[in-house]
């Protein structure tokens, strides 16, 4: 979701969508807890404003729809309560949406045909992108930008893990128990000055 956003502070710009970008896999627990809190933000921006509720919103995902990349879709779909959903040359995706689906019935998944010439990218040629596009942002257009840096001694600095740590597996909980570790939860892990950390 590489696009800013507005909150009643604002606009937020879209470096935040790049750290969700880096979470996804990282932290799947807490990159829904903020998709979570990004549709929140939204839903107060259009309770408060006539123009963006009727306007609606369109949510460009990104391209990873298998395994956990395919839960984030179904968790994005049910979080900002999508009416519309384009599937764009995904014959397996579309039918395994509309399977999901079709007990919402206020829910159009819609399969789009893809122009032709048009192929897949693989993981690597995206994660290329990425870094490309994470780069520019910091770096500008035509790399005349240049992130500000300031040394500090490790001493004055706090390090802090957000979520994760370590989690008992399915397997050892009682049948129909979920796991209950907080994907929010601050951790200070042990570090030391060569920034070697181990989690809590």
């Amino acid at each position: 979701m590489f696009m800013p956003y507005l909150t009643p502070e604002g606009l937020v710009p879209w470096h935040h969508g790049v750290v969700m970008w880096t979470l996804r896999s990282a932290n799947g627990d807490l990159y829904k807890v903020l998709v979570k809190e990004l549709a929140q933000t939204l839903e107060r921006q259009f309770s408060g404003n006539a123009e963006a509720r009727a306007a609606g919103m369109v949510i460009n995902t990104m391209g990873w729809v298998e395994g956990l990349g395919y839960e984030f879709l179904l968790h994005a779909i049910d979080t900002f309560n999508c009416d519309v959903v384009l599937v764009l040359g995904q014959e397996k995706l579309c039918s395994m949406l509309k399977n999901v689906l079709k007990s919402k019935p206020n829910v159009d998944v819609v399969k789009l045909h893809k122009s032709g010439g048009v192929v897949l990218r693989n993981q690597k040629v995206r994660q290329k992108a990425t870094s490309f596009r994470i780069r520019e942002y910091f770096y500008g257009l035509a790399n005349d930008v240049s992130p500000h840096s300031n040394i500090v001694n490790f001493s004055d600095i706090s390090v802090y893990q957000i979520g994760g740590g370590p989690q008992a597996p399915h397997s050892t909980l009682p049948i129909g128990a979920e796991p209950v570790a907080d994907p929010t939860r601050v951790i200070a892990p042990s570090c030391s000055s060569r920034f070697i950390c181990k989690g809590a």
